[in-house]
């Protein structure tokens, strides 16, 4: 900590104030609302992002941690690099990739941290697989990939009913005589309903392949301060050859063909809600407005509890924490002036 270190003094040129800077506006827009959905602005769900502080059920070891994470003053192995307690490259010590705050809670390739990431997603999905049932579009949830009902059960989640995690051959328009291996990505979730205008089906078997309108799912957690450009893309590319032989390709013109749309849902480790790439994408899914805001302060809360939870099992797999003690940190160079533990 500086000698003369005063209130409103913070070095406001780092990259990490301005992509806050950057991204301050964008949980404070309203969200459009969709042409399908017709559902109104979202705005209120903007305040989410930052009641971490006033919310009964996150603990102040949880909220500590949030502010940690979001200042990036979580002790990683590239801080002791920075305050020169190490002359060699900034590496995790759990997995050997490039150590950061975003690597442990998102990339890190440690058996114990990957499985704890997976069962993070796995529980937001069951989250959002539960609300969609509820909402317009529930009847037309052909699969939904996340825990199985057992585990489910234990965590007062209710599953859809008859739905299946792989997708179904039915789905395709054509089979081209392909190994049933071939279908090469499985989404998070699958949505099949009625082109407007095209007939009613309540059954997304009856409807014609040219007739379908096809959803994805696919959730992601993402860097609180940079979700739009790496996370999108990575859904689209992975999906890409799914989306390809999701679609119809009839010789009449394009207008006699099916639609097939990716809904990629991002909700930041530290909890960040945004309207554009987590607000948005769930209104599209028929999910109305008073229950978003419900689904949102769930996602919000898991993501917070998760960050806490994960990086707790780092410290206890490196045995760096005892139970009950805190690290400790010389007081001239501490990176994490708001304490630790």
């Amino acid at each position: 900590m500086h000698a003369h270190h005063y209130l409103g003094e913070a070095n406001t040129d780092t990259l990490l104030y301005r992509l806050w800077h950057k991204l301050y506006d964008t949980p404070e827009r309203a969200a459009q609302p969709d042409s399908h959905t017709q559902q109104p602005s979202a705005k209120p769900l903007a305040q989410l992002s930052n009641t971490f502080w006033s919310m009964p059920n996150v603990t102040f070891k949880e909220q500590e941690q949030v502010l940690k994470y979001r200042t990036d003053t979580i002790h990683t192995d590239k801080h002791t690099k920075r305050f020169g307690h190490t002359t060699g490259p900034a590496t995790c010590p759990l997995c050997g990739g490039s150590d950061s705050a975003p690597h442990i809670l998102l990339r890190c390739n440690n058996h114990t941290l990957k499985r704890m990431h997976i069962n993070r997603h796995h529980h937001a999905v069951s989250l959002c697989g539960e609300e969609i049932s509820r909402g317009k579009l529930g009847s037309a949830i052909v699969t939904m990939d996340a825990c199985n009902s057992e585990k489910l059960s234990d965590l007062n989640i209710e599953p859809p009913d008859d739905i299946e995690r792989n997708l179904p051959d039915w789905v395709f328009p054509t089979q081209q005589n392909l190994p049933h291996n071939i279908h090469q990505s499985r989404p998070d979730g699958v949505l099949v309903m009625p082109i407007e205008g095209r007939g009613r089906h309540l059954d997304p078997k009856q409807i014609p392949p040219k007739d379908r309108d096809i959803h994805l799912v696919e959730f992601r957690f993402c860097s609180d301060i940079n979700p739009q450009h790496t996370d999108i893309r990575k859904s689209a590319n992975q999906h890409q050859p799914l989306i390809q032989r999701l679609r119809t390709r009839s010789l009449r013109g394009i207008s006699r063909n099916n639609q097939v749309t990716l809904n990629a849902i991002l909700l930041g480790v530290g909890g960040t809600i945004y309207n554009q790439y987590t607000v948005t994408p769930l209104l599209n899914l028929g999910i109305p407005t008073h229950k978003l805001h419900q689904l949102a302060t769930k996602l919000y809360c898991h993501a917070i509890k998760s960050l806490n939870k994960i990086r707790g099992a780092m410290y206890e797999h490196l045995r760096v924490v005892p139970p009950g003690k805190r690290l400790r940190v010389p007081s001239c160079t501490r990176p994490d002036i708001l304490g630790s533990g």
